[in-house]
C-alpha cells in the first residue's frame, strides 16, 4: 500500500465505502462505471493498492476510501510466459505468482490458476502457452479430443509448470467464488 494512502486512512478513518463503480474484466482491464481506464498512472495506483477483506471482497484502497471491485471472473487475470522452463504467471497488478497450486478448466474453456497470490483467470491471449504445457497420460501434447473427454469426466491431462505436473481439473464457473472464497459482486454488509 502506498504511504500516502496509509496516511489518508489515518487522517480520515470513517470515509464511506464505494460500490458498483469499479470492475475488473476478464482481460485484466480496470473499468470505471463500465468504461476502460486508459490512464497508465491510475491503473498502476489501483494495482498497487488492490487487496481484499475478510469477506473475500476485493477493493482498491483509494486514500481513506475503499472502492470495491466487481469481478467479471476472478480477483486476478494472469499473463503467462515460459522462463527457464518454468511457467510464470503474472497478475494484472504486476505481481508474479511464486507458486501455481492448481489448474482448472471451466465449462466455457476458461483456464483458472490457483496461486499463492490467489485465483486468476489465464488471459485469453496466453492460452496457447498453457495448451503447450498440457499433456495426456501418454506424454503427448493434449489433443482437442482429450480436452473433450476431460469435460465429460474421462481421461487425464496434466499441466507441466516446470516445477510440477498438475492435473487439469474441471469446475463449473459458478463454483469459483465459493471454492476460492471471493465475492464477485461486493455489497455493503
Amino acid at each position: 500500500m502506498d504511504e500516502i494512502v496509509a496516511a489518508a486512512m489515518r487522517k480520515w478513518p470513517n470515509v464511506p465505502d464505494v460500490y458498483d463503480w469499479l470492475a475488473l474484466d476478464k482481460r485484466g482491464n480496470w473499468l470505471l462505471r463500465g468504461e476502460r481506464i486508459a490512464n497508465v498512472a491510475l491503473n498502476a495506483f489501483i494495482n498497487r493498492n488492490y487487496m481484499h477483506d475478510k469477506r473475500g471482497c476485493w477493493y482498491f484502497q483509494n486514500g481513506p476510501q475503499r472502492v470495491f471491485a466487481d469481478l467479471h471472473a476472478t480477483p486476478f487475470v494472469f499473463s503467462l510466459e515460459r522462463r527457464n522452463g518454468n511457467l510464470m504467471a503474472t497478475a494484472q497488478t504486476g505481481a508474479t505468482a511464486r507458486k501455481i497450486d492448481a489448474v482448472l478448466l471451466d465449462e466455457t474453456g476458461e483456464l483458472i490458476l490457483a496461486t499463492d497470490l490467489g485465483p486468476g483467470l489465464v488471459h485469453d491471449r496466453d492460452l496457447a502457452i498453457a495448451l503447450d504445457a498440457a499433456h495426456e497420460e501418454s506424454g503427448q501434447v493434449a489433443s482437442e479430443a482429450a480436452f473433450n473427454d476431460l469435460r465429460k469426466g474421462r481421461g487425464r491431462i496434466e499441466i507441466d509448470t516446470g516445477s510440477a505436473k498438475l492435473p487439469l481439473q474441471t469446475i463449473a464457473f459458478s463454483e469459483l467464488p465459493s471454492l476460492f472464497h471471493f465475492e464477485p459482486r461486493p455489497a455493503p454488509s
